[in-house]
């Protein structure tokens, strides 16, 4: 990808603008959209109530149960469309395709928030992680290393030494 600069003129100081191909400026304004999207609430209560309904189906262990990939490919149906709909209403002439091309080809410059929320939707182990990550906080434990992490529950018992006096 060719970038050009424009040398802009500003009295004392000259300044170097970059000029990006029409590709790059349709993929950061989709980026600016998406930002926008992702905290509306429209979106935040339809991811919720999304996990909300199926996050006790998840469970730490390796082994992924066949019923995992139809909720990964109803989340994705859902979200993607609710997004899909969003962005061609600010973007007349978006394409979800396209985008999820270019997403890959720049997802070292996407914000990390965005890329949190795209991810699950390409990558079905981020979209697990994200479940279970919702499942330890609903349920007030903590994910280290892929590892459900609980208080332990210290039992507070009485030692006693006793002395027999023969």
């Amino acid at each position: 990808m060719e970038e050009s600069f424009d040398l802009i003129d500003m009295g004392e100081e000259i300044f170097a603008i970059s000029s990006s191909s029409a590709a790059d400026t349709a993929f950061d304004v989709a980026i600016g959209c998406i930002e926008d999207i992702i905290v509306e609430d429209g979106f935040q209560k339809l991811q919720q109530s999304f996990m909300e309904k199926y996050y006790r189906e998840f469970d730490i262990s390796e082994e992924n149960k066949l019923e995992y990939t139809q909720i990964f490919n109803d989340y994705v149906d859902l979200l993607e469309k609710h997004l899909e709909q969003q962005l061609l209403e600010r973007i007349p002439d978006f394409n979800m395709n396209n985008f999820i091309q270019l997403l890959m080809q720049h997802k070292e410059e996407v914000p990390g928030d965005i890329f949190d929320v795209i991810l699950p939707y390409t990558d079905f182990i981020a979209f697990k992680e994200m479940f279970l990550e919702y499942k330890a906080d609903k349920e007030g434990s903590c994910v280290d290393l892929g590892l459900v992490v609980t208080p332990l529950v210290t039992s507070h018992r009485k030692h006693c030494s006793s002395s027999k006096s023969q």
